[in-house]
């Protein structure tokens, strides 16, 4: 994610969460890199590559994300997370 320069600075500084990604979220830990402020992508490549090469990490995430599937899957994606940020706003 990438936001103008002031936005970032302003919503740092009164939206306090660990993590901005919906995956990152819901496992209320860090699965996927989250790009805030540096879109980079050769970043972006180099992290995918080294994530397929290591295949204890690839397989690690795979479960991880397999676990948030197995989360949302009773209700629909969009109202199991607005569950769940009601909940965790509060």
């Amino acid at each position: 994610y990438k936001l103008n320069p002031l936005t970032f600075l302003i919503l740092k500084n009164i939206v306090k969460t660990k993590f901005i990604g919906m995956v990152n979220i819901l496992a209320n830990k860090k699965i996927i890199k989250e790009y805030i402020q540096k879109m980079d992508p050769q970043i972006i490549a180099k992290d995918i590559i080294d994530i397929l090469k290591n295949k204890e990490k690839y397989q690690e995430i795979k479960n991880q994300l397999k676990n948030i599937k197995e989360i949302l899957q009773p209700l629909g994606a969009t109202e199991k997370f607005s569950d769940f940020i009601k909940e965790y706003l509060s």
